[in-house]
């Protein structure tokens, strides 16, 4: 029996009969999941899948889950009888293999349920109450990384199913060693990331770090102020995300590159933070603390030429029953389809994990793009300033981006250009050819390739 309750597949406009004239096609559908509660209490999801989706996260007394769209959500238990404290963290590409933390780091299957997959330590090593750390894990399942006690110092580590246990401190406790945290890992396992102290102090500023075996942990630094820290990872490290303060000291959300460093994102408040980044490293999601309530709000950025983002809530509002909202997101899938976190779902009055489906194609395969191309449309929409229209092409081809009036006249040609395949963002600011800003009103963004057109409305408000 489903545990999640599903609201139903929903188009986003009303206006569609009225934009015929350019050919709008059907709007893709999408969907959200709101999980339930696990044992009576609320959920927190805390990661997903590619395949299935299988998410895992733990409800709000610290018991972990794992969700199927089958079987609804299955409480994984916990490692030690009198413990009874568990929560899970990550979960492998396939959605076979679970980790998370139950007085240590465990290791889950079906086929062997929850286990120390840590060989013998020796008596350097131990474990302490660690519900609240993540633990990470490779999209094959076979490297996880996470966080253990040594000598009473927080140690960062990397275990792998070939090579077993390797402590990724750099310092050693006789030098007067200090913390370090292991939160996240590429999709390939060789890049960890996550937090370290800096200096020899227990108290002093902890930094974001990215780890390598040819380079051990590198420090990525900050954005003007003291502290930051990394949370994940894209599939071959070259992306890492997270927060880092500002000289105001506020925690900004990050991407940092190896091309590029560390980049501050925009968000819509003074705090927020990126909890996960897609294998490809463009799809981030995490949240921001609104300015006025001071509550948490979901948030997804997508980076290509620009950097675009949007609050979940508002952009999703119609798969929302009134009252509700999405608070945090927590993880987006390898793919970049779908996002977990947590939200109030005013229908059932808990704080629920949710799944969101959001059908956003990240692949530019043949086979993943029927005809060839597909125009997501604008975001923000509607806009008063500015908006981002983003396109995908399967193959290099001539592509032409033009915008309408509800008359069908042309106001604007944004691209008419050759295009190499792959992801695409242009930038409108609402005027016309000639600069003139356009009224309020309903505008046809129209796509047009060798192999067809495509067409979303844009709406402007002034």
């Amino acid at each position: 029996m489903k545990t999640g309750k599903q609201r139903q597949w929903l188009p986003r406009l009303g206006i569609v009969g009225v934009l015929l004239f350019v050919g709008i096609d059907t709007l893709q559908a999408q969907r959200l999941v709101w999980l339930g509660q696990l044992n009576g209490k609320d959920t927190f999801a805390m990661d997903v899948s590619d395949e299935g989706p299988v998410v895992v996260g733990y409800n709000s007394v610290l018991r972990a889950f794992r969700w199927t769209e089958a079987d609804g959500l299955q409480d994984l238990g916990s490692r030690f009888p009198l413990t009874e404290k568990s929560t899970a963290t990550g979960v492998s590409l396939d959605g076979q293999v679970v980790v998370g933390s139950s007085r240590g780091a465990f290791r889950w299957t079906s086929a062997t349920g929850m286990q120390d997959f840590l060989p013998e330590l020796g008596s350097d090593y131990g474990f302490e109450d660690t519900y609240t750390w993540r633990v990470g894990i490779s999209a094959d399942g076979a490297t996880i990384v996470g966080t253990i006690v040594h000598h009473t110092f927080l140690h960062a580590f990397r275990w792998t199913e070939t090579d077993g246990f390797q402590d990724l401190h750099p310092y050693h406790p006789a030098q007067g060693g200090t913390h370090s945290f292991a939160y996240g890992v590429s999709g390939d396992g060789s890049v960890v990331v996550g937090t370290v102290t800096i200096g020899t102090q227990a108290d002093n500023p902890r930094r974001a770090f990215r780890w390598t075996e040819a380079n051990g942990m590198q420090e990525l630094g900050s954005l003007g102020g003291d502290e930051s820290s990394a949370y994940a990872a894209s599939a071959d490290g070259s992306v890492v995300v997270g927060w880092a303060e500002n000289a105001a000291g506020n925690r900004r959300p990050f991407r940092w590159t190896t091309t590029g460093g560390m980049q501050e994102l925009p968000s819509l408040g003074l705090i927020s933070e990126v909890s996960d980044v897609s294998a490809n490293g463009r799809v981030m999601v995490g949240y921001y603390i609104d300015n006025n309530s001071g509550e948490p709000r979901a948030i997804r950025w997508f980076q290509f030429l620009l950097v675009s983002y949007r609050n979940l809530t508002a952009y999703y509002a119609d798969l929302l029953s009134p009252g509700s909202y999405l608070a945090e997101a927590r993880a987006v899938s390898p793919n970049g389809r779908y996002i977990v976190g947590y939200g109030y779902n005013a229908e059932t009055g808990n704080t629920e994990a949710f799944l969101l489906d959001t059908q956003a194609a990240t692949s530019v395969a043949e086979e993943e793009l029927p005809a060839g191309f597909m125009l997501e449309g604008g975001a923000p929409n509607p806009f008063s300033t500015t908006t981002t229209i983003r396109f995908v092409v399967a193959q290099p081809t001539h592509v032409r981006l033009e915008v309408f009036d509800l008359l069908g006249r042309r106001v604007r040609t944004l691209v008419d250009r050759w295009i190499s395949a792959g992801e695409q963002e242009v930038g409108w600011d609402g005027k016309d050819a000639t600069g003139r800003s356009l009224p309020a009103g309903v505008y046809v963004c129209r796509l047009t390739t060798e192999r067809g057109q495509q067409s979303k409305a844009l709406t402007i408000v002034r």
